[in-house]
């Protein structure tokens, strides 16, 4: 049976006045992590105000913020992402459901990830130009779901998007300044493999795994750009992610090290990693199973992209 476990991080932030715009923007982040299923998002709940009708807007634009959804399992999965509109019962106080899902346009709805990917999507919003929604506030969910096949069980995440109109059209110079401003690039890349497997290993002195176990990492690049990335050994706690049964988080992230740290990975090649665990020679690490966290981010990227990998360590006795 699925376990499902629930995470929320309320953030207060200080509102933001969009210079260009005059819109304020608040987000509440709702980490959900589904075990077992292997999704995770930060956005829970998103809350706009003073959009104008007439006009289109971007979560990407807005705040740096498109939708990203995480594959945490160990496996690919088939994402989709469906616009719902809400019951009029289900609307939060002070919204209603959104006129029509029309309103909204995904960038892309449908992914397929591999173990560690993040599927990136800006969320557009469409206004009409009618003054009948002068004042208004409108809900819409995002469900961002696997697709089940075979035995597999379909899962999924939901998304809250709430947001207001302004009493007002949009000035002319709003108007100029919005078309001017440039979207962040779509960008994805992977780690390979997902998932290391390092077994016997001794403690007391500096392990290379690539002569003890064949294995380096791989960083492969499938965008035509050049991409700079950064290598980070972490806990579960920073990662967010959760431990796998008879495995515990590792002592200290910095056992396991990287050959290269920051580096730059030009268009469509593949970045060989070298790694290193060096566990102090202390009785208290012999014979466990300690899980590492590997985190590969994008450096110079307005909206962050990261993915991960996963050391499974089991030291001797």
């Amino acid at each position: 049976m699925t376990k499902w476990k629930q995470k929320e991080v309320c953030v207060n932030f200080k509102k933001l006045i969009y210079l260009a715009t005059g819109i304020l923007i608040f987000l509440l982040l709702v980490h959900k992590i589904i075990l077992g299923a292997g999704l995770s998002t930060k956005f829970g709940e998103v809350r706009l105000s003073n959009l104008k009708i007439g006009q289109t807007y971007g979560m990407r634009e807005l705040v740096n913020f498109p939708l990203q959804v995480v594959n945490t399992s160990d496996f690919a999965v088939e994402l989709k992402i469906d616009v719902l509109v809400p019951k009029s019962s289900e609307a939060k106080e002070g919204y209603e459901p959104i006129p029509d899902a029309s309103w909204i346009e995904m960038e892309k709805d449908s992914f397929i990830l591999e173990p560690g990917q993040t599927a990136i999507s800006d969320v557009l919003i469409k206004i009409p130009d009618d003054e009948k929604y002068f004042g208004k506030g409108f809900e819409v969910n995002l469900w961002s779901h696997t697709v089940g096949k075979g035995k597999m069980i379909a899962v999924g995440l939901n998304s809250r998007l709430l947001f207001s109109i302004a009493r007002e059209r949009a000035t002319a110079e709003e108007i100029s300044k919005k078309k001017k401003r440039k979207l962040v690039g779509n960008v994805n890349f992977s780690l390979v493999p997902h998932r290391f497997v390092l077994q016997n290993v001794e403690v007391g002195k500096k392990v290379n795994i690539e002569k003890m176990f064949n294995e380096v990492l791989k960083v492969v690049n499938p965008n035509n750009e050049k991409l700079t990335i950064k290598l980070y050994s972490m806990s579960l706690r920073e990662a967010e992610l959760t431990p796998d049964a008879g495995f515990t988080a590792c002592p200290d992230p910095a056992f396991l090290s990287f050959s290269d740290k920051k580096f730059t990975v030009k268009g469509n090649s593949i970045k060989l990693v070298k790694m290193h665990l060096n566990f102090p020679d202390r009785n208290e690490y012999k014979g466990k199973k300690y899980l590492f966290i590997i985190s590969a981010r994008i450096e110079g990227q307005e909206v962050p992209v990261e993915v991960f990998a996963r050391v499974y360590v089991t030291t001797k006795e």
